[in-house]
């Protein structure tokens, strides 16, 4: 394979799109490309500690005081976001509960 690179997460020998050439970290496949992103998040995160604390406190919670029918309005005004919206909270609410009971279940066989 001429112009064969290392994919950094598999090891699996790739050629990189013709555009990125040496750039190009990962193979094609979804799970490398997700796993450098989620490296690379939590590198930033990590670089940039108080990112989100200090935009939400300083700028964010002003905002929600400051507009405080907003969300009130939106949802009245958008019920399709509403339904859709419980859906998924329903839905994270039993991944979440499944999640705990299996490490409860791991737990419980280590001992």
């Amino acid at each position: 394979m001429h112009g064969a690179q290392m994919c950094c997460i598999c090891c699996q020998r790739f050629v990189p799109h013709p555009s990125l050439k040496k750039r190009q970290k990962t193979c094609a496949a979804e799970p490398c490309r997700k796993e450098l992103k989620r490296q690379a998040n939590k590198l930033w995160r990590e670089r940039n500690p108080g990112y989100f604390k200090d935009r939400y406190i300083t700028k964010l919670k002003a905002w929600h005081v400051q507009h405080a029918e907003y969300k009130k309005k939106y949802r009245q005004e958008h019920p399709e976001y509403v339904k859709k919206n419980l859906l998924y909270q329903q839905a994270y609410k039993k991944r979440k509960a499944l999640h705990l009971q299996e490490e409860k279940k791991a737990t419980l066989s280590q001992r």
